[in-house]
């Protein structure tokens, strides 16, 4: 399996996630964009858990393992924030910005095992 459909993906998960943060700081609720950022995430997240299946027990399978446990954290800790911090704004920035970073940890590691497995 290539590692082309998986980064394309994640790059319209990160740009849906982008258009997601800019209107978070207009205070507007964008909720189709919303589930489109949850569908894609969980795609790539699934995608990476496929290729990470066949790599596991070799030492180049550890990046992928880590990352696709950044971009779980990230799926769990963005579905959480709508239900834990709906009417608390401080709370929400919070869980935000951790979501924030768990994803683009996820997402650099992603792209670096799919540098060292392809490349």
């Amino acid at each position: 399996m290539t590692i082309l459909p998986v980064t394309a993906i994640q790059a319209a998960a990160v740009i849906t996630g982008v258009l997601l943060v800019l209107a978070y700081l207009r205070r507007v609720r964008r909720p189709v964009l919303t589930g489109a950022h949850l569908l894609l995430g969980a795609g790539a997240l699934e995608q990476i858990v496929l290729l990470v299946a066949g790599t596991q027990d070799t030492p180049a399978g550890k990046p992928g393992i880590a990352a696709a446990a950044f971009l779980g954290a990230a799926l769990g800790l963005g579905l959480l924030t709508s239900l834990i911090a709906r009417n608390n704004r401080a709370r929400s920035n919070v869980m935000v910005t951790a979501h924030v970073g768990l994803g683009a940890a996820g997402t650099v590691l992603s792209l670096a095992w799919a540098a060292m497995r392809d490349g």
